[in-house]
Order: C-alpha cells, then structure tokens, then sequence
C-alpha cells in the first residue's frame, strides 16, 4: 500500500528534504445500488462463482472505490498495464494497477532477476494505464478516460499523460475530442519502463463491471454537446454488429437481418465521434451481442431501450448496470449464435423487440 511504503514514518524535525511522495487529492467513493439485470421470464441466468461466492452481486447497496491521486518519485512505470514501483525496494505500489487474477506482489516482473532497462524522462508524468486498456474499448474508455478529471486543475503542470498500450485510430479519435492532452500523450507498451521527475497516478476509480455515476459525467462533459442533440429524435432500431470480430459473432445474422427489415445493423468501430453519438441518440431501440459497443450507451436518448444478448446462461451485469445507472430500461437475452434454434431464437428476438417497442415494462 502507498501509506505503508511512504507515509507511515512521521518526520519532528523542519530540516528535512522536501517530500513530494504524497496523497495530492482524496475524493471519498460513492454509494450506488447494484440492480437485477431483467431477462426473460422463459429464460434463465446465473452468475458464476469465485471461492464459492457471486463474482457480482444484485439487488444491494455497493461503494464505489474513493478516488486519490498520488504523487511518488524515485518510481518507474512498467507497461502496458501500469504497473508502478518504488525502485529502492522494487516494490509494487497496490494502488497502481490491478491484475485479472493475481495479486501484484506475484507478478512475473517482480519475480524476475534483473528488469529491463529503466529509461529516465524528465518532467512530471501523470498515468492513467489500466489493464484491459491497450486493446479493450471498454477499459479504455470508461475506466482510463475519467482519470482525466483528477488533474484537469493541474494539467498546465504536466509534461506528459501516460496511457497503455500503442497509439492506434479507435483511440485517438476519442483523444482528439479532449485537445488539451493530446500533445502531452506518452504511449506505455509492453516494453515500456519509464521513470520520471514525478510521477502522479491514480487508484482504480471504477469498479470491474460498474461504472458509477461520477465516471458517466466526466464522459458525458468531455464529450456531450446536449445543444446540437437537441433536434435528433429517438426513432431508430440499431443493432450494434460484431461481424468483423473473432468473438461473439452471431452467425446468422443476416437472417435476422432479413427476418426484421427495420433493424439497422451497424459497426460502431467504423463511425466518428460525432456519428456514433449521433446514432446512439438516434436509437429508440439499442440491441446487439454483448460486446464493447454498448460503452456507447452513455450517449443514448433517456428514452432509449436495451436489448443485450448473451450466447449462453451465464449473465455479464456490466452494461446492464450501466444503463440502470442511465436510467435506460434494459433487457438480457439469449440467442444461439451457431442458429442452431433459430425459429425458436426468432421468437425470442420478436417477443424481446415488442416488449422494448410496447410502453408496458418487461
């Protein structure tokens, strides 16, 4: 922990060199509630276990993480994911980074006999890394971007924003919409080990599968301009396509294609800025596998309707929650991808768009 690395020995004399291995800013977490996601009364889901217990929970009160910016020197950067150490004990710093199933204390990196060079940069870093996020829209958009809003205050300061992985199109378009930073952007990948005059970071202000109401305004005040959306009408059925994926790919999707002719089937990494926000406000009817897409929600009318859909029992709650957190009513579903039950699948997807298009509730 920071405090246990740098903050636990008090110093009673003034004489002292200055100390900037600091807590700069402490903002407390949240509490938001974790809603049911809503399925079909004809199917039925379940949420995996983890040593025995929910891996997310339903129907409860949850806190979201405090937010606190840190300040550390004599600290490198590991990339891509973030992974900040004090170099005089090669010491993780917990609140730097997570891992999907291990704690940082067991990381390879740690472990290894010598680490691969250090480069030094001059300057003040701030980081904003987080795993998931050199390649994942998801992380990159609604746990890295609100970062952003800790050192909007300080961002004169900073000499650079670190962010994981390689500078790559589907990135900088959401970048160039926030102008201030672009120019200071430094591009951590796998190689990179980075230290810096000072280096400022960040807990993890989102939870795993939660974004929180604070997390959706910063997004929503970077990119919303709510007075050229004011004329755009909910009107639309848009299905969100993952056709050009290798994952979650409904097979026989132009079959549903030509089964419902109102549906427009959309790649969203195709669009702009500007066109994906415009389409999602255009949808009254948002649907599509489950996938990265549905990060777009945020940009929905507040009339807009979700139908996300699942290949198996097993229920994912993260975009469910994020339109609960919306105030979107949204509906979980399961289809066979492979059309393996399609008459039996069409009537799930008619019944599922006739309950989203009737104003009665699921």
């Amino acid at each position: 922990m920071f405090e246990d690395l740098y903050l636990s020995k008090k110093k009673s004399k003034i004489e002292y060199p200055e100390n900037v291995n600091l807590v700069l800013k402490h903002e407390p977490g949240d509490i938001e509630f974790s809603p049911k996601i809503v399925t079909l009364d004809s199917q039925k889901f379940f949420i995996r276990d983890v040593k025995n217990w929910p891996r997310f929970q339903q129907k409860l009160l949850i806190k979201h993480p405090e937010r606190k910016l840190f300040s550390v020197q004599n600290a490198a950067i590991l990339g891509p994911s973030g992974i900040i150490y004090d170099r005089s004990t090669r010491t993780a710093i917990f609140e730097s980074a997570v891992e999907w199933d291990d704690d940082l204390d067991t990381n390879r990196v740690f472990g290894s006999p010598k680490l691969k060079k250090v480069t030094k940069i001059e300057g003040v870093a701030y980081s904003i890394c987080s795993i998931g996020a050199d390649g994942g829209f998801y992380h990159f958009f609604h746990e890295v971007l609100p970062k952003l809003k800790l050192i909007e205050d300080y961002l004169s300061f900073i000499d650079y924003i670190i962010i994981s992985g390689e500078a790559c199109e589907w990135k900088l378009k959401w970048l160039k919409e926030i102008p201030l930073i672009l120019p200071k952007i430094l591009w951590l990948d796998g190689n990179g080990h980075l230290t810096f005059d000072q280096l400022l970071f960040c807990n993890q202000l989102v939870k795993d599968q939660h974004p929180s109401y604070w997390s959706i305004s910063v997004l929503k005040k970077f990119f919303l301009n709510y007075n050229k959306l004011a004329d755009i009408l909910p009107t639309a059925i848009v299905w969100a396509t993952r056709k050009d994926e290798n994952k979650r790919v409904i097979a026989w999707e132009d079959d549903i294609g030509s089964k419902f002719p109102d549906i427009k089937f959309i790649d969203f990494s195709n669009l702009s800025v500007s066109e994906t926000i415009t389409l999602c406000r255009s949808s009254a009817i948002f649907i599509g596998p489950h996938g990265a897409a549905f990060s777009n929600l945020i940009f929905c009318h507040e009339t807009t309707k979700v139908i996300e859909i699942f290949d198996s029992e097993q229920l994912l709650p993260l975009y469910g929650r994020l339109s609960y957190t919306l105030g979107l009513e949204h509906l979980a579903i399961q289809i066979n991808f492979k059309g393996k039950n399609k008459n039996e699948d069409f009537e799930t997807l008619e019944k599922s768009l006739n309950l989203t298009n009737s104003s009665s509730e699921y």
